[in-house]
């Protein structure tokens, strides 16, 4: 019998040209779905296939990659991020399980960063952050983190620090949780409690209570480096398996998904779905919540500019 693996709906936004196409390029290389990673400068990303997105170095609408990560399948949108399209932003944020939130170390928060999380915090959704492009001049790591935690959110924490010398080289500090009791405790009831009447704390309950923090879009930790250079991806790869939750299947015995999206492509209409349960099948019959009888045509898999026909 084949094995289920849990899947994790991840979402990949930021600002126009903070870098999250080529942070997701990262992320299918260093899971062995690539052998080399896309650039946008060379048009030949996986996530931007359409042919204005290749010509012009920017995402115009959704697209879908799966990528096995640890122990799930991460199915991974990468969004536009131009305000243009907003619409097709807020379309991925109505089925995702947890979301990357990308910001350029040089411009820090813009106004598109300050849209994309208002719609995340709205609809709790899981999140990490990634502060890009640290090699760049002008670059501060401090101070985008004090930035975000007055634009956008006080429970903004950094899970690792991104220095640079002068020559460019960019450095790691990462933060050990049981080195951030206090901090935590801000955050936390349960751990301010126990802080406050000196009781022991250990490291694995300390890590239980931060991973339910996280899922639960109580607390949202800070990585950072330079998706171009390959720095720190690991560190958010390591985030992303640790930090954020897989999907919970719906409790019915019927097929039951979420349409996000209706696209026509290839002279025919797609409806986007992301399955949360049950079982789907060609040529299947159902009727749908006005009352109208339907029929599913052909069942296709979106993997970039793949499409794989389905049983």
């Amino acid at each position: 019998m084949e094995r289920e693996f849990p899947v994790m709906t991840l979402g990949v936004f930021a600002h126009a040209n903070a870098g999250k196409t080529t942070i997701t390029e990262q992320l299918l290389y260093h899971t062995n779905v690539k052998r080399s990673r896309g650039r946008v400068d060379y048009g030949d990303t996986t996530t931007d296939n359409l042919k204005v997105e290749r010509e012009r170095g920017i995402s115009v609408r959704a697209s879908l990659v799966t990528l096995p990560l640890a122990d799930r399948l991460v199915q991974l949108i990468d969004t536009p991020g131009h305000a243009d399209f907003s619409a097709e932003v807020e379309r991925a944020i109505s089925i995702l399980d947890g979301a990357i939130l990308v910001v350029s170390g040089v411009e820090g928060v813009e106004s598109q960063t300050q849209i994309i999380w208002k719609i995340l915090k709205e609809r709790k959704i899981p999140t990490l952050f990634f502060i890009n492009k640290m090699d760049r001049v002008g670059a501060d790591f401090d101070r985008v983190v004090a930035e975000m935690q007055t634009k956008l959110d006080t429970n903004i924490l950094p899970i690792v620090r991104v220095n640079k010398s002068v020559d460019g080289q960019l450095s790691y500090n990462d933060v050990r949780i049981e080195n951030i009791v206090e901090e935590l405790a801000n955050y936390n009831d349960c751990i301010l409690e126990r802080y406050l009447n000196d009781e022991r704390i250990t490291k694995e309950w300390l890590s239980e209570q931060v991973k339910t923090m996280t899922s639960t879009s109580n607390l949202f930790f800070v990585y950072g480096g330079s998706a171009l250079l390959d720095e720190g991806m690991m560190r958010l790869i390591d985030g992303i398996s640790t930090y954020l939750p897989t999907a919970s299947k719906a409790k019915t015995d019927n097929f039951t998904g979420y349409i996000y999206t209706v696209k026509r492509d290839f002279g025919s209409r797609d409806l986007y779905v992301k399955v949360l349960d049950g079982e789907l099948e060609n040529r299947y019959e159902f009727i749908n919540e006005d009352g109208l009888r339907q029929k599913v045509r052909t069942i296709t898999k979106i993997d970039g500019s793949k499409r794989i026909r389905s049983d």
